[in-house]
């Protein structure tokens, strides 16, 4: 485990809202079932899991986290992921109350953001949403720096100062359907053409 990799652990387990790398946008995470209150007064709603996903470092950890996929979903995810691609199904208890539903996701990292991976081995399922307050455009790292970086509330990964080679653009998100197709919800970084059953 990398010293950068170590350091965001800390700060995670110290209630910090943590601030972490993806494919797509840079993300914000935190202990939900502590700091829940700091993310939730940041960002300005009360819908305690509007916006997140959930990241995990592999296909394996989500299928614990879900219902059985119906089809070859579980082998179609497989081949998909990691990539900028978020997917909803129904998750099991004790992960969701009353039959809802997770949205998941394995990012594509780069070289430089490996270490994020250590992380996601370590403490996922990881809560993520994006840098911003609600209805506001995400940050990029440029702002991330500006605006948080003497924030005691938030921990910025160092490789917030180097070159950023994440996609400015959400990832696509799709839900798949009890008949074994999928719907798309969201278009972004992922094309759904891709998604081959």
């Amino acid at each position: 485990m990398t010293n950068e990799s170590q350091a965001f652990i800390e700060a995670y387990r110290q209630q910090s809202l943590c601030i972490h790398p993806t494919d797509t946008l840079w993300g914000l995470t935190c202990d939900m079932e502590r700091a829940q209150h700091r993310l939730f007064s940041y960002k300005g709603h009360t819908n305690k899991r509007k916006g997140f996903v959930q990241l995990v470092a592999k296909t394996d950890d989500a299928l614990r986290l879900w219902q059985p996929l119906p089809g070859k979903w579980a082998e179609t995810l497989d081949r998909l992921w990691p990539a900028p691609l978020t997917v909803v199904w129904q998750g099991r208890t004790p992960y969701v109350e009353n039959g809802g539903t997770l949205a998941l996701r394995v990012p594509s990292l780069s070289s430089s953001h490996l270490w994020f991976r250590d992380c996601l081995v370590e403490l996922a399922p990881l809560i993520s949403t994006s840098v911003n307050v609600s209805g506001q455009p995400p940050m990029s790292s440029q702002e991330i720096r500006k605006n948080l970086a003497n924030d005691p509330r938030f921990y910025l990964p160092p490789a917030i100062n180097k070159e950023n080679k994440q996609l400015n653009k959400a990832s696509t998100i799709i839900a798949i359907t009890k008949d074994g197709n999928f719907q798309v919800l969201r278009l972004g970084a992922f094309d759904p053409v891709l998604v081959t059953l």
